[in-house]
């Protein structure tokens, strides 16, 4: 087994832009079967703060 290779990143601005990418994406697939909130958290949401630059979503079946 390799072991991946953890990034860090100083904050980017474009990261809360691209959560709202996605968070529109899921609406959009979603849709009136949508229930709860799409939140943006971890450590692209703080603003200042280092991080992995992964802002994906995940969907469970």
């Amino acid at each position: 087994m390799t072991r991946a290779k953890v990034v860090l990143e100083p904050y980017n601005s474009v990261w809360p832009v691209k959560f709202e990418e996605e968070k529109e994406k899921l609406i959009s697939i979603a849709g009136q079967w949508r229930f709860g909130a799409i939140e943006h958290v971890g450590s692209t949401a703080i603003p200042g703060m280092i991080a992995k630059p992964i802002i994906r979503h995940y969907v469970w079946c």
